[in-house]
This record gives C-alpha cells, sequence and structure tokens, in this order.
C-alpha cells in the first residue's frame, strides 16, 4: 500500500455539519470499502478560492490521507468526479519514506 493525500473542495454553501457529514459517508466509508486505511482528515474550513468556481468565490477545503493500492484511489477520484457538493479534488501520492515510518 502507498500513502495518498486528497484535497477536496466542497460547495461553500454547505454548513460544516454537512461537509463533515459528507466527507464521513461519502469518503471515509468509500475508501475503507475499498481497502485503504484513512490516517487522517483535516477540515480546514472555508477560505477563498483563488479564482472562482461555480459562480463562487470560496470553498469549504478538506485533507484526507490514506494508505491505499492505486485502484481504490481511482476509484475515489472516480465518486468525487461525480459527487455533486465537490468542486474540485485533487490526489498526489506521498513519497514511499513516509509509508516506512508508520
Amino acid at each position: 500500500m502507498r500513502v495518498y493525500e486528497t484535497m477536496i473542495i466542497l460547495d461553500p454553501d454547505l454548513d460544516e455539519d454537512e461537509a463533515r457529514s459528507f466527507t464521513k459517508d461519502r469518503v471515509v466509508d468509500a475508501l475503507e470499502k475499498l481497502g485503504a486505511g484513512v490516517r487522517d482528515v483535516d477540515h480546514w474550513g472555508k477560505r477563498d478560492l483563488a479564482y472562482e468556481i461555480r459562480h463562487k468565490r470560496a470553498g469549504y477545503y478538506v485533507i484526507v490521507t490514506a494508505d491505499a493500492e492505486p485502484a481504490a484511489m481511482d476509484e475515489l477520484g472516480r465518486q468525487l468526479a461525480i459527487a455533486d457538493p465537490v468542486f474540485r479534488h485533487k490526489t498526489v501520492r506521498r513519497p514511499d519514506k513516509e509509508r516506512e515510518s508508520t
């Protein structure tokens, strides 16, 4: 398994409870069903965007760190791409040395 970090920008019209619920129900649960181990979920809250997305100037930022196989992260990316509250998402693979440190 490799270490991945996914940043998700959600619709700012969601309140904090809705954003946390989406993260738990749609992201964390999906990763666990795909056999990934979620290391951390960091809710950054609402932040300004660099440019307008869907006529909005802000977004709710969440970062999820997980140990997963590449296929699991591909499936998560597919699910996030079709989820209505998700403005943008980006997944990066963390250096291999992080995998060995845990």
